[in-house]
């Protein structure tokens, strides 16, 4: 007996980075970082995120002072009408030892409002602050 195998497509340098690519798109999460500094008394809006591919959101917001900051996720259909789901204010948090403290504020939506987002950032403080998020969208 004899048996033929036939050769379907051959896996190159080039096509294999597109298949490992198209394989994280599946499997990875979104995932973006904002840093900025928001001067007194300010508001801003961050990017619109297209999140319609995604089921669930995450961001962690950040400050090295305790600036009273506080954000809001907005949601959109159509990124005309916006819809205001939850503000939180950043808080103080120590690390086990108690030698550094940071500001930090979370928010998790497990099923998306939308299919945008953006994030509305808010600073009562006196002075400027630095800013860090961290916002992941997963499947």
């Amino acid at each position: 007996m004899s048996s033929s195998v036939k050769v379907l497509n051959t896996i190159t340098e080039t096509n294999s980075q597109a298949i490992l690519n198209g394989i994280d798109s599946l499997l990875v999460s979104g995932h973006h970082t904002d840093s900025f500094t928001l001067g007194s008394g300010n508001s801003q809006i961050s990017t619109t995120y297209n999140v319609n591919d995604y089921k669930s959101t995450t961001i962690m917001v950040q400050t090295t002072t305790d600036a009273g900051l506080s954000f809001q996720a907005q949601w959109s259909n159509d990124q005309t009408t916006w819809y205001f789901d939850y503000s939180t204010s950043v808080f103080s948090t120590t690390n086990p030892d108690g030698s550094t403290t940071q500001y930090t504020g979370t928010y998790t939506q497990s099923n998306n409002y939308g299919k945008f987002l953006r994030i509305e950032y808010y600073n009562p403080n006196a002075s400027s602050t630095d800013i860090d998020a961290i916002i992941n969208f997963l499947h």
